[in-house]
């Protein structure tokens, strides 16, 4: 079978396409829409996936709130859960984990978030192994664990 240069190109379009739809188009920051609604898997609110959420301020809840819609909305048929939340200076890490798998095969890492305008947060980094070099603008103290 021997495809034409035009055949070609045509397919190597359309998988560059599927290859940028599948990774967002490459931008590394989203807006998240703090109207979203929180997950919920049989349980009865927020606090059903945030670790330890007594005490929690309400900066802290409404970050890990924002992260949790962010990382559903990323990863459909997952659930997370928070186990980690450090706020400072309008900035925010959220650790994150996968629940409902066996802890063998859970899911972790951190979402990085800004307080935008109108104080909704902003996604601006996700992953294992951020740094204060990759968001040089977030306090020191959000990237200790």
């Amino acid at each position: 079978m021997r495809l034409n240069k035009k055949a070609l190109a045509a397919i190597v379009f359309l998988l560059l396409l599927t290859v940028i739809a599948a990774t967002g188009c490459g931008g590394s920051t989203t807006t998240v829409d703090s109207s979203n609604d929180v997950r919920d898997s049989g349980g009865d609110g927020e606090g059903d996936f945030v670790e330890g959420d007594d005490g929690r301020t309400a900066e802290e809840k409404s970050a890990a709130e924002e992260a949790l819609n962010y990382v559903h909305d990323a990863n459909p048929g997952s659930v997370f859960k928070v186990v980690d939340i450090s706020v400072a200076d309008g900035w925010a890490r959220v650790a994150v984990e996968e629940m409902e798998v066996p802890a063998e095969e859970a899911v972790g890492f951190g979402v990085y978030l800004r307080k935008i305008t109108g104080g909704e947060w902003e996604v601006a980094q996700t992953g294992t192994g951020v740094s204060p070099e990759d968001l040089p603008d977030a306090p020191e103290e959000i990237f200790e664990p």
